[in-house]
C-alpha cells in the first residue's frame, strides 16, 4: 500500500500541470488563440481535480479494509 501512496502522489503532483499543458498544447495546435481569462480558467479547473484525486488512496484502502472485514464476518 505504501507504494500505492507515493505513485498516487507523484500522479497528483504531475497529472494537473501536464493535464493544463496538453490542452493548451491543443488548443495552440488546433490554431485558436488562447487568451488570458481562458488560461486561467484551464489551470484552475485542473487545479481543482488534485483535492478530489487526493482521496483516490485513502478511498481504495477503505474499500479494501472493508471488503476483509465483510468476509471475516
Amino acid at each position: 500500500m505504501r507504494y500505492m501512496h507515493y505513485m498516487m502522489g507523484a500522479i497528483m503532483t504531475i497529472f494537473p500541470s501536464s493535464m493544463s499543458n496538453a490542452s493548451f498544447y491543443m488548443n495552440v495546435k488546433l490554431g485558436r488563440v488562447i487568451d488570458l481569462p481562458t488560461a486561467l480558467t484551464i489551470l484552475m479547473l485542473f487545479d481543482t481535480i488534485r483535492h478530489p484525486l487526493g482521496h483516490f488512496p485513502w478511498l481504495w484502502t477503505e474499500i479494501t479494509d472493508i471488503k476483509k472485514s465483510m468476509k471475516r464476518l
